[in-house]
């Protein structure tokens, strides 16, 4: 009587791990017979008077008791308290398993970078019509690494666009025109943000090439073609091309012969300078045809006559004739006004086929190629060369 012991409890959680002190600090404690023994909240049991009770600890729907006998002895009394530490089940309290949380934390944002730095365009960089193109990394990268470059070069008639991996700090680009203005430039990213373009200009490879080409017919073999070039540079050379077949020139054109008659040619010139080689179209150019070597005339006369007459020579005498409107084939002509009567323009045609081919007809009695026939004949075909 008088004394106090404490009351032990430890308790297992579902998952069989021991429960912690936050759980067993919620167990409720009762005495059966408080005047017997009481006990408080933190499981100490105090013996009243003699006698024998229980304690009972209570955590939800578990529970636990423990039997308590309180001796008295003497007037001063003593108690002893026999309370053995229970073991008890604690309540079954469900723990949430152990999970990585799935959120993704919200992504940087990342500032703008600056442009890229020690841009430089060069003409002729791997051929006479490239140009190449090198810068270094922006100063700042915006607070990400850069993750590559946009590379673009535009002139008149050309653009292209090229991108570049993450410290790749050069692009070519082929095929440039010549004589050019290409402007390039080039930005960076860092996979937000773009920066701005650093940019330049150059002037792509530098060529001569033929510029005001003129050509003419010069005869049945031969044409000219004359041009200038654009520039003069050193150890420029030329060809005249006429229908693929080459034919060297001097930087200014020339006459070039030996061709088929009557043939129509394409004419390129081409021009070879140090730094590249420019083919220009010309104006197409033909050749003369060959003139005719036979002549076709035709009887002249009155409806019913049997002329012109046929002689050995010209101006000699009659051996045949030929009716009006027959055609004979000539290949020159001869003067002789020996026979006036029947020639009155003393031109003889010498006859080259059919039955009276080596005999001479008069010529004023043929029409022919000079012009309209007059009522009163004597005109002979011009276009018969004389013999």
């Amino acid at each position: 009587i008088g004394q106090s012991a404490k009351v032990g409890i430890t308790g297992l959680m579902s998952d069989g791990s021991a429960a912690p002190a936050e759980v067993l600090s919620g167990v409720a404690w009762t005495s059966s017979d408080p005047t017997i023994a009481t006990v408080d909240q933190s499981g100490s049991v105090a013996g009243a008077s003699v006698g024998a009770t229980s304690v009972t600890a209570q955590a939800g729907d578990v529970s636990s008791t423990v039997a308590v006998t309180v001796n008295g002895t003497g007037t001063s009394g003593s108690a002893t308290t026999s309370a053995p530490a229970p073991v008890t089940t604690a309540p079954k309290v469900t723990t949430p398993p152990k999970t990585t949380s799935q959120a993704t934390a919200p992504p940087t944002t990342l500032g703008v970078p600056s442009a890229p730095t020690a841009l430089k365009l060069t003409a002729g960089f791997t051929t006479s019509n490239s140009i190449g193109v090198s810068w270094a990394a922006p100063a700042s990268n915006g607070g990400g690494a850069i993750s590559g470059y946009t590379v673009t070069a535009k002139g008149t008639g050309y653009t292209q666009t090229k991108t570049t991996a993450a410290g790749v700090t050069t692009a070519t680009f082929e095929s440039v025109p010549y004589d050019t203005v290409i402007t390039g430039t080039v930005t960076a990213t860092n996979g937000q943000e773009t920066s701005p373009a650093a940019s330049g200009n150059v002037t792509s490879g530098t060529t001569a090439r033929a510029t005001g080409i003129n050509v003419a017919t010069l005869g049945t073999t031969s044409v000219r073609v004359l041009f200038s070039l654009t520039r003069s540079l050193p150890g420029t050379t030329c060809v005249v091309i006429l229908n693929g077949s080459g034919f060297g020139s001097p930087c200014s054109g020339g006459d070039f012969g030996g061709l088929p008659a009557g043939t129509t040619f394409s004419v390129i010139v081409r021009v070879s300078s140090p730094s590249g080689q420019l083919d220009t179209a010309g104006p197409n150019v033909g050749t003369a045809a060959p003139p005719p070597t036979t002549w076709d005339e035709i009887a002249w006369g009155p409806p019913g006559t049997t002329d012109p007459l046929f002689s050995a020579g010209p101006g000699a005498g009659s051996v045949a004739h030929n009716a009006v409107g027959s055609h004979i084939t000539v290949d020159c002509r001869a003067f002789n006004q020996a026979v006036a009567a029947s020639n009155a323009g003393g031109w003889w045609y010498h006859i080259s086929a059919g039955a009276f081919a080596g005999y001479w007809a008069p010529a004023s009695v043929y029409e022919n190629g000079s012009g309209a026939w007059p009522a009163t004949g004597g005109l002979w075909d011009a276009a018969v060369r004389v013999c």
